[in-house]
């Protein structure tokens, strides 16, 4: 998938792991023109907005997406999850897969 449609930030694996993975995340504006032009459009126009959000949680979805992009932020890194972790064990495994990192069964430490 190279695109996710909707409306606004949300907290949702699908959203996360599509901003993990650099995805164009845009508004259904795009479908709207997509059809439109009986062909797929660029997508810079459509880029969601969400100021609230972005504020409420200090980030930029655009830089966030951007670095993304260049770099999936995880890539190296090993994460064990606890059993009991929200969003689930099998969600976590898909954003942080989606960020480059892998997921670990078993807590392990590593001394230097």
């Amino acid at each position: 998938c190279s695109h996710l449609v909707t409306d606004k930030v949300r907290r949702t694996v699908k959203f996360l792991s599509a901003l993990a993975a650099g995805k164009h995340i845009v508004s259904t504006k795009w479908l709207d023109h997509c059809k439109k032009e009986g062909k797929f459009v660029d997508e810079t126009k459509f880029i969601i907005k969400d100021k609230p959000t972005e504020s409420k949680y200090s980030f930029s979805l655009d830089a966030s997406i951007k670095a993304a992009q260049e770099r999936a932020f995880l890539t190296g890194f090993t994460i064990y999850t606890t059993p009991n972790v929200k969003p689930s064990r099998l969600d976590m495994k898909e954003i942080i897969a989606a960020a480059g990192g892998t997921v670990s069964a078993c807590l392990f430490v590593v001394f230097f």
